[in-house]
């Protein structure tokens, strides 16, 4: 009997876990734990492999809404955005904007955590939340995400270029000449919270 009732137990949090989203208007939190990551690193004029400390994010579909501050808006990055109905690319994919905060574990709440992604729709009834991407306005920093199943946070080198000359700032070198930025990608798997 005990045997059977832990088995019932676990087979329920399955259920559980691989819920899926399958409303525009649902309102959900994820938990992302990265478990691989590597990159490289400028050193010794040469790019040198690196693995990254593994981290944990956690993110939250958010509504749009501004702070009652009208110099500042509460989702900074998604002020500016409202959230749109599906826009039908005639494939079997629905895409749709809306705003996610993305912000790792024990991190405070900031303003940049906010940003506008492109959700991936499932264009068949029952409708589910396939994907969700976000990334940068420059492209170097993004993460694609699919709740209940795998992540991939990544950047890439914004300055691949060499710096020509060092970066001071009160007048300390902050950057070395000739430094390239760091290259990363993290995979794991999300969670809803």
């Amino acid at each position: 009997m005990k045997k059977l009732l832990i088995t019932v137990l676990i087979l329920f949090s399955c259920t559980i876990t691989n819920a899926e989203i399958t409303s525009k208007e649902e309102r959900f939190s994820l938990l992302c734990e990265a478990e691989k990551s590597t990159g490289f690193r400028w050193e010794n004029n040469d790019w040198a492999k690196k693995n990254w400390t593994l981290e944990r994010y956690i993110i939250t579909k958010q509504d749009y809404e501004l702070s009652s501050d009208t110099d500042e808006a509460e989702h900074f990055m998604c002020a500016y955005n409202r959230q749109g109905s599906f826009v039908n690319t005639r494939s079997s994919t629905l895409y749709m904007d809306s705003c996610y905060m993305i912000k790792k574990v024990g991190e405070e709440d900031d303003e940049l955590n906010y940003k506008t992604c492109r959700e991936a729709w499932m264009n068949e009834s029952p409708y589910a939340l396939e994907k969700v991407m976000c990334k940068d306005e420059t492209d170097v920093n993004g993460i694609v995400f699919k709740p209940n199943g795998w992540f991939t946070k990544y950047h890439i080198a914004g300055q691949v270029a060499n710096i020509p000359k060092p970066v001071m700032y009160q007048e300390q070198v902050v950057v070395k000449e000739g430094v390239k930025d760091d290259m990363s990608i993290y995979v794991g798997r999300c969670s809803t919270l």
